[in-house]
């Protein structure tokens, strides 16, 4: 993976749900999130990697396997790799459930 990892979402309060940077790889190259959430706060929302392959279609959801783990109100740390990136572009769907938190995700692609 490539050492330079741009921020694509950087939320101190997440009180709805948000979407992060769009994402495009390199061709089939796959990429790694990393991902921490709630140093401070009880933040608990669901994360969905969504995808498309032309700036006219709507996102969707991948079928993909789940994250590992998600903001759960305590906090925490992890990563998600996708190994075969097969779409043009991705982004990541932050679903809120409740509380409030942060959450800062990088993304490495290559």
């Amino acid at each position: 993976m490539k050492s330079h990892s741009p921020k694509i979402i950087s939320e101190s309060s997440i009180t709805g749900d948000v979407y992060s940077s769009s994402i495009y790889p390199r061709g089939r190259d796959g990429f790694a999130l990393t991902y921490d959430w709630n140093s401070s706060g009880d933040l608990v929302a669901a994360l969905y990697l969504q995808c498309r392959n032309d700036e006219e279609e709507d996102f969707r959801n991948c079928n993909l396997a789940d994250f590992p783990s998600s903001p759960d109100g305590s906090s925490g740390n992890d990563e998600y790799v996708v190994t075969d990136a097969i779409h043009k572009e991705y982004r990541v769907f932050v679903d809120f459930t409740s509380g409030d938190g942060e959450l800062n995700m990088r993304v490495n692609i290559g």
